[in-house]
């Protein structure tokens, strides 16, 4: 690894790499909630300056179902799988969650028949206030929950504006990341803009049933570990909201390529030659391409440069 190239990267064209990926923070995945009435849907009340106005208002049926509610402070369990979760609020910049746990904390004494079921998750662009951990989003309790909290009012308001779904996944410590994983080399260059690697490999199920998480994930591994053995800078990346595991050699920086003429560095252009056909579960797939009308399997699944994605 020749990390004296370490500068900036234009990605290589020529060799079918295609435009470098944006820069873009770890903001999780979200889908539109399921209400009654979304035409209706006000904006949420800012409990954080606005307290005085909600607290002890609601309605004497929603006091009533409150006093007799389950009130168990338990946080909601979570895995390393991603969760489901409906986004009550959210607040950028707030990246030690102090505005979403206050925010929370209000909500639980306001609701408390809806405390044990209220967190917080914080990622790159601040934090948010979360509802529920559910298995998944053909799970009924997700929609059902979005419509009761969607309907309840304060002052002939509604409390939440868009209740939106989220896909969260638990973030790591940076000690609980392997050194066989590819998010591993910021830890060893947190200073860098931005870190290539060549993707030559794909892990995934895909609906067979012949890869499930932890084979799959398991295989990844065993074939870094493999490279690695023949002398290649290999790191795996396991990408569990879309259900693949990414094999890749080589790291490099925005200098591996030439801006004016394109032309490679010649480490990336060795790795090239030695990778060229990305592979999909450890065989060459070639990709239909219609010419006078029929299809011919002609093309195969070149090899790219990836991001190397942050923590």
């Amino acid at each position: 690894m020749n990390w004296g190239l370490m500068t900036g990267l234009v990605l290589l064209c020529p060799m079918g790499c295609g435009s470098p990926p944006q820069a873009s923070k770890p903001i999780p995945q979200v889908r539109p909630a399921q209400f009654a009435d979304p035409e209706s849907s006000e904006h949420p009340l800012d409990l954080g300056s606005n307290w005085a106005d909600v607290e002890g208002v609601l309605s004497a049926e929603q006091t009533e179902s409150a006093a007799q509610a389950n009130t168990s402070d338990t946080p909601v369990a979570w895995s390393d799988q991603p969760q489901h979760a409906l986004v009550l609020q959210t607040f950028s910049e707030d990246f030690n969650g102090a505005v979403a746990n206050t925010y929370i904390q209000q909500l639980g004494t306001l609701l408390p028949s809806h405390r044990h079921h209220l967190h917080t998750h914080i990622d790159g662009s601040g934090s948010m206030a979360l509802y529920g951990a559910y298995e998944g989003w053909d799970d009924p309790k997700a929609p059902a929950d979005a419509k009761t909290l969607s309907e309840i009012q304060i002052n002939g308001k509604r409390l939440f504006g868009p209740i939106i779904r989220t896909d969260i996944e638990r973030q790591r410590r940076p000690d609980e990341y392997s050194d066989l994983e590819l998010i591993s080399v910021w830890s060893r260059h947190p200073n860098m803009r931005a870190i290539y690697a060549l993707e030559i490999e794909l892990w995934g199920d895909f609906q067979s049933n012949e890869w499930p998480p932890e084979r799959r994930r398991a295989k990844a591994m065993e074939r870094v570990s493999q490279l690695r053995q023949q002398g290649f800078d290999a790191y795996c990346h396991h990408d569990e909201r879309r259900e693949l595991s990414t094999i890749t050699v080589g790291l490099f920086s925005e200098a591996a390529i030439n801006p004016q003429s394109g032309i490679p560095d010649p480490n990336l252009a060795r790795l090239h030659e030695q990778f060229p056909i990305r592979l999909i579960n450890g065989e060459e797939l070639r990709m239909p391409i219609q010419r006078g009308g029929s299809a011919q399997n002609v093309k195969p699944i070149r090899s790219r440069l990836i991001k190397v994605p942050r923590p």
